[in-house]
């Protein structure tokens, strides 16, 4: 926690020494159980304010946190507000359901699909239950203030005791504000450029920066070919990833009847090496693309393709993918 903040008197000023939040910090909610992360907006100077709504079994608190943050993300103040229902699409359905905890038991489906059935490929193996991201009942939420992107727009989301930094994605159709899909795997953000990191930085869950996000990406992809039903448009959703138009459109034509992950067989996992190799400013990301168990079996599941996925470093985006 101390790292998250700019200085160790602010740590202290909104943390407290039983390791909780301060009555600063929260505003004067007492037991809130979800919190909205509002869009980042610039602050004079540097760095930038976000604002935070916080929730009590699903109603709105009376006061909001504006949290003030220098140019390294750093927290510098938290300062109360008059709190504001946020009119975000689909924010009626998250404080309905993770709010005050009434989260369905079967999987969240849309009320109408947005293409044939017979689209959807196989689910892919997920050792989670659908709509919470995990093997337990979390009991608070962070949702982040939804992206338009090009398959609906995008809420991600957290939730307590989470370890790794891939978040989930609930979808939510932004002309009705209605669910459309969760996306556990998640599609990440393209990380900022470090070339200090490449290569050298094993850290807990997907090696290095470029590794971990070759990894998540196609995981989230694998995820999104079976969901195109529910409105996923998976190869699109993965050209952002890319440097280029013209690269994309040699990945999609070069990569197999699966496209993008080297293989002509449903994947059930997609695993990433761990550390790629760094030459100059460009890292190679080895990929194992896993079928599924015959056995059910986790610990012998084939390998059904194998690639190699070149990452600029300066951009963090793919240049392409050799199949091997």
């Amino acid at each position: 926690m101390p790292a998250l903040f700019a200085s160790s008197s602010q740590f202290h000023t909104y943390w407290s020494s039983a390791g909780k939040p301060t009555a600063g910090a929260t505003c004067g909610a007492k037991t809130p159980t979800l919190a909205v992360v509002e869009t980042p907006q610039p602050a004079t100077g540097t760095g930038a304010t976000v604002r935070v709504d916080l929730f009590e079994k699903g109603k709105l608190a009376v006061k909001a946190a504006v949290v003030g943050v220098d140019g390294s993300g750093r927290i510098e103040s938290i300062k109360c507000v008059a709190a504001a229902m946020p009119t975000y699409p689909g924010l009626s359905y998250i404080l309905g359901t993770y709010g005050i905890n009434q989260i369905p038991g079967t999987q969240v489906s849309p009320s109408h699909t947005y293409a044939p059935k017979s689209q959807d490929a196989p689910s892919p193996d997920m050792d989670s239950e659908w709509n919470v991201c995990a093997q337990y009942s979390p009991n608070t939420w962070v949702f982040y203030a939804p992206v338009a992107t090009s398959a609906g727009n995008a809420w991600r989301f957290a939730f307590d005791q989470v370890t790794y930094s891939r978040l989930p994605d609930l979808f939510v159709d932004p002309a009705s504000g209605s669910i459309q899909r969760i996306i556990c795997e998640g599609l990440p953000s393209i990380p900022a450029p470090d070339l200090a990191a490449a290569g050298k930085d094993p850290h807990a869950y997907g090696g290095d920066p470029a590794d971990a996000l070759v990894m998540f990406a196609l995981q989230g992809y694998a995820r999104e070919r079976s969901l195109v039903s529910a409105g996923a448009k998976p190869t699109s959703e993965l050209a952002p990833y890319f440097a280029s138009d013209d690269a994309f459109q040699t990945a999609l034509s070069n990569t197999g009847k699966i496209p993008l992950l080297c293989t002509d067989k449903d994947p059930f996992g997609v695993v990433a090496s761990g550390i790629g190799t760094v030459t100059g400013t460009n890292e190679a990301v080895d990929v194992n693309v896993l079928g599924a168990s015959a056995d059910g079996n986790r610990a012998d599941v084939p390998t059904i393709g194998k690639a190699t996925y070149t990452i600029d470093l300066n951009t963090m985006k793919i240049t392409g993918i050799a199949c091997h």
